[in-house]
């Protein structure tokens, strides 16, 4: 559960740094905006219930670069846990409005992975089950 609010939070930062940096130009940081020419901003998606986890979150790296223009963050997550279950063999990851691109367990070797869009979830399948920390490249 505190990978999922960790993560949760990374993800809200990232959107407010982008919202916040998207508005501000050079030299306008202190100018108001007239009210016809401001962006309607999208909502902030309401919260939802996140279920238990089968492992303890240790760590979560964020590599990131933003494209302003595009308003996007783009980059890599190493979230490094521990299995809290014998024979994990499954991670699941809340993945709002994220495209993913691939999943590996550090250091090099590639996972299967299914991105499900209208639950909004990650699911990586392990190669063999793990008992001890290990590091997903997501």
């Amino acid at each position: 559960m505190q990978l999922r609010s960790s993560f949760v939070k990374a993800c809200l930062l990232v959107f407010a740094l982008i919202t916040i940096g998207a508005r501000l130009t050079p030299g306008q940081a202190n100018q108001s905006t007239p009210p016809v020419a401001r962006r309607a901003q999208p909502p902030v998606p309401a919260p939802q219930y996140i279920p238990p986890h089968d492992y303890d979150q240790r760590n979560i790296k964020l590599d990131l670069k933003f494209d302003w223009e595009r308003e996007q963050a783009i980059g890599v997550a190493t979230i490094t846990l521990a299995p809290t279950v014998k024979d994990l063999r499954r991670l699941d990851f809340d993945a709002a409005y994220m495209t993913i691109s691939g999943a590996t367990l550090s250091p090099r070797t590639t996972l299967k992975w299914d991105y499900d869009v209208s639950k909004e979830r990650l699911s990586v399948q392990l190669d063999r089950a793990n008992a001890r920390d290990l590091a997903v490249v997501v």
